[in-house]
């Protein structure tokens, strides 16, 4: 019996070691955010505790920031994935960081972007594709971005003051309509899609007959179209 207990203490002993080592490892177990695209990642975690936040609104989310450099002696309208963003009328001499807010930019979805720069009244036009990476602020230098020729042409219909009728519904043969929900008192617009309306972009050069009304008034004609042009039609009482 007495051989039989000084056995038996030592493999006691054992078992609470092991038993006490196991809740050791348990209890030192570190949760945390385990994705290293989030700003608040713990390399020292191992179970994700659904903690992860990420800058720009989500994880699959990046910024593209389009400028210059280089004085290009030109302002352009910005143009990514054919929505307009702004346009540029600086250049960085000094270089160019991610936020700047001179810069034209705006948060997208992660992966593959059309990056279009139209220069004043479309004579210069800049083109080119580019990636964005999750999580990525992405820097665009226009001078990177290979001239093409321009086939189109534009139109713009506008007017200079408010003729107290309503929106002017504008309608151009074989291409569609737009509403003219404003007006520019102090000069010609651009052909830039900027909210107020009366554009008709990217069309193939040649001749269109248009119509326009608002309650009471009626306006009618044609406009030839030219490429790499900007044609601005006012219309006047």
């Amino acid at each position: 019996m007495i051989v039989k207990s000084k056995l038996f203490l030592p493999l006691l002993v054992l078992i609470v070691s092991i038993a006490a080592s196991c809740t050791k490892e348990e209890d030192d177990e570190v949760s945390g955010c385990t994705d290293p695209l989030s700003y608040n990642y713990n390399s020292n975690a191992v179970s994700d505790n659904g903690s992860c936040e990420y800058y720009y609104g989500g994880r699959d989310m990046g910024q593209i920031d389009v400028g210059s450099v280089i004085d290009l002696n030109n302002e352009y309208n910005i143009y990514i994935d054919n929505t307009y963003i702004g346009r540029l009328t600086y250049f960085f001499p000094n270089g160019l960081s991610c936020g700047n807010p001179n810069a034209v930019g705006r948060i997208f979805n992660s992966g593959s972007h059309l990056i279009r720069a139209e220069g004043n009244g479309g004579t210069e036009i800049r083109e080119g594709y580019v990636v964005l990476d999750p999580q990525e602020c992405l820097v665009v230098l226009l001078e990177n971005l290979p001239i093409v020729a321009n086939q189109k042409g534009n139109v713009k219909f506008w007017v200079n003051q408010d003729y107290g009728c309503g929106p002017i519904t504008v309608n151009m043969n074989g291409v569609g309509s737009s509403t003219i929900s404003g007006y520019y008192f102090s000069g010609n617009p651009d052909c830039i899609i900027d909210g107020v309306g009366g554009n008709f972009n990217d069309l193939t050069p040649g001749n269109y007959n248009y119509s326009a009304s608002c309650q009471g008034y009626n306006w009618n004609g044609s406009v030839t179209i030219t490429q790499n042009s900007c044609f601005k039609l006012q219309l006047t009482l």
